[in-house]
C-alpha cells in the first residue's frame, strides 16, 4: 500500500496521496453538515491538515489523544480507498461517479454528533440541516478558541423541546428530547442502546435497535452505521430519494450486485455526489 499520510507533531498531519482525499467531494457527499475541527490546505502537491480545536481529544473508548491522532482517525487514513476503488470499478456502471468524486472518504464522526445530526436530516434539506447544526454548536456547545465543540449528552440533555425548535428542528425536535433521553439513559446504565453494546452487534441487529431510538427510520439508520466511527459499515447503504433515483437507472440487477457489495456504503457516496451535487446522471 502507497503512503497516503503522515503525522507531523501533536496538531498537524500531511496527506501525500491527493488521489485519496479531495475535500470539496467530501463535504459535498452528504455524509457531514458543517466543517470539522481543523484547517485543511491543499498546496498543489500535499494536503497539510491542521487543528482548530484546543481541547482534548478521546478515541471511541474513550482514551485521550492528540489532536492529530484523531484527526487521522477522522479522516479513516488507516484505510487504503484504491483499494476500495479497485473493488467498484468492476462496476463499469460507476466508472463516472467514482472519476469525480475520487477523492472521497468516508468519515469517522462521534457517536452522538451523528446521531443527532442525522435525526436533524431526516426529510431536510442539506442548507437547513447545515444551519441547524451550527446554531445547535454554536449555542449550546463549548467554544474553544475559535470553534464550537458538538454539544455532550450531559449538554444535550439539559434542553427542552422548544430549545430544539428555535434551532429550525421542527417537528423532529420531540424526537430529539426522546433521543437524548434514550441515549443518557444507556449512557447510565449501559443499556442495549449504548455505543459499548451497538458496536459489536452484526448489521442486522444494529439496524434494529438503532430504529428503535425516535426519528431515526431506515435511511437515517444506516447513515448512522456507515458514518459514525463505531461502527463504520461500509457495506451499508443509505437509500435516500437520489439514490433511489440511481436505482432505477441502473436497473435491477446492477443496483442489487452494487448494494450488496462489501462497499455499497462507498459507493452510494460516490453516486450521491454525482447525482446530487454535480447533477448529472449515472447512465
Amino acid at each position: 500500500m502507497n503512503k497516503i499520510a503522515e503525522i507531523i507533531d501533536e496538531k498537524r498531519l500531511y496527506i501525500f496521496d491527493r488521489t485519496q482525499f479531495d475535500w470539496s467531494s467530501i463535504r459535498h457527499s452528504g455524509q457531514i453538515f458543517r466543517d470539522p475541527p481543523c484547517e485543511i490546505i491543499d498546496d498543489g502537491e500535499k494536503i497539510l491538515i491542521t487543528t482548530r480545536y484546543q481541547g482534548q481529544y478521546f478515541d471511541t473508548k474513550g482514551n485521550p489523544q492528540s489532536p492529530s491522532q484523531w484527526l487521522w482517525n477522522y479522516f479513516d487514513l488507516d484505510t487504503d480507498y484504491a483499494e476500495i476503488k479497485k473493488e467498484l470499478l468492476r462496476f463499469e456502471v460507476l466508472r463516472e461517479s467514482i472519476d469525480a468524486g475520487y477523492g472521497i472518504r468516508i468519515l469517522r464522526q462521534p457517536f452522538v454528533e451523528t446521531i443527532i445530526s442525522f435525526i436533524i436530516s431526516a426529510n431536510n434539506n442539506i442548507k437547513r440541516i447545515s444551519k441547524s447544526v451550527e446554531i445547535l454548536c454554536e449555542k449550546f456547545g463549548t467554544k474553544v478558541g475559535n470553534f464550537y465543540s458538538f454539544p455532550t449528552l450531559e449538554q444535550l440533555s439539559l434542553l427542552s423541546l422548544e430549545d430544539f425548535q428555535k434551532i429550525g428542528c421542527g417537528y423532529r425536535s420531540k424526537y430529539l428530547v426522546d433521543a437524548v433521553k434514550i441515549l443518557k439513559d444507556a449512557e447510565r446504565d449501559l443499556g442495549k442502546f449504548s455505543v459499548k453494546e451497538l458496536r459489536y452487534l452484526d448489521n442486522q441487529e444494529l439496524m434494529r435497535c438503532l430504529l428503535k431510538i425516535p426519528g431515526i427510520g431506515p435511511k437515517v439508520g444506516a447513515c448512522i452505521a456507515l458514518f459514525c466511527d463505531d461502527f463504520h459499515r461500509l457495506d451499508v447503504a443509505p437509500v435516500d430519494t437520489w439514490i433511489e433515483k440511481a436505482l432505477l437507472q441502473l436497473g435491477e440487477n446492477d443496483s442489487n450486485i452494487i448494494l450488496r457489495n462489501k462497499y455499497a456504503g462507498v459507493a452510494q457516496q460516490y453516486i450521491f455526489y454525482y447525482l446530487q451535487h454535480l447533477r448529472k446522471n449515472l447512465i
